[in-house]
């Protein structure tokens, strides 16, 4: 009796121990060589982070992505709201066309503009070469141009009887609309051919500025920008009083400037303003555009 009553001292102390272990918190039970929680926590918010700023890359490059495909879409958008815009004018102007009254003779058409008038300084815009006349055409008004001659298909097939002197104005009216109609139904080589038979049977009537221009035209929409400067470049020198001159002289500087020819693209450009103050908002809003796209300067 008395030896177990000496052990129950001894058994104090691992009582005392086992109670301590249990009132220890877990976090202290933890192996040294472990990573705390907040530690991997703070690892995972610098990965998200990362992840997050390189979306935002991402997202702002798509953002600029997405900017620069609409600019392009408005201009496309805006260019072809123009050529219907062209296209409806020029409908109108050849369904205005005089009928009852007679043209005037060849000796009564107006001079060209006073800036083409003799005496006054050149303006020198370059030289293209044009491929029809199969020499340089210079790019100064003033001095006469060739027009260039129907295919040689294009003749045979006219009607053999020679043309009148003094044509009736409603007969280029009809030869016009039915250029006209070429262009509208996209047929450019059949309305090259017939413009420029328009142009050397009614070179002196009051269509015969539109008809230079949608000349320029069927060669400007295929691409042949050399020759579509040289058709652009007459229409602006022979016929400075058409309505179709502002065009002439913009279309003249995008021709010349998908040829590289960019210093007498921006020439073309500069001018349009002094030459043309009451052109369209369209046709300057358009000048000005070019003129910043080609680096052109004050």
């Amino acid at each position: 009796m008395v030896g177990f009553s000496r052990r129950i001292p001894s058994l104090a102390p691992l009582a005392l121990m086992g109670a301590l272990a249990l009132a220890v918190p877990a976090s202290a039970q933890q192996p040294a060589g472990d990573v705390p929680i907040t530690a991997q926590l703070t690892v995972r918010i610098s990965e998200l982070e990362a992840q997050i700023r390189q979306l935002t890359g991402q997202i702002e490059d798509l953002s600029a992505t997405v900017t620069q495909l609409k600019q392009r879409q408005d201009r496309q958008a805006s260019d072809t709201d123009f050529r219907l815009s062209e296209l409806e004018k020029a409908k109108e102007a050849g369904g205005a066309a005089p009928t009852a009254e007679a043209p005037k003779p060849a000796a009564a058409t107006p001079a060209p503009a006073p800036a083409v008038a003799p005496g006054a300084p050149p303006r020198d815009l370059g030289t293209v070469p044009a491929t029809t006349a199969n020499a340089p055409v210079s790019l100064q008004p003033g001095q006469a141009q060739p027009v260039a001659k129907p295919a040689p298909g294009a003749v045979a097939a006219a009607p053999a009887a020679p043309a009148p002197a003094a044509p009736k104005a409603g007969n280029a009216k009809e030869a016009y609309e039915q250029a006209f109609a070429l262009i509208q139904k996209q047929d450019y080589p059949a309305a090259e051919t017939a413009f420029k038979n328009f142009l050397g049977t009614y070179g002196t009537d009051d269509l015969a500025g539109n008809a230079q221009y949608w000349l320029g035209e069927t060669f400007y929409v295929r691409g042949n920008y050399q020759e579509a400067a040289a058709q652009f470049f007459q229409g602006y020198q022979k016929y400075p009083k058409n309505n179709k001159a502002p065009d002439n002289l913009l279309k003249l500087g995008l021709s010349l400037a998908h040829i590289n020819k960019t210093k007498e693209a921006c020439a073309s450009f500069s001018r349009f303003n002094t030459e043309y103050p009451q052109a369209s908002a369209f046709l300057k809003r358009r000048v000005q555009e070019e003129r910043a796209r080609n680096n052109c300067g004050a």
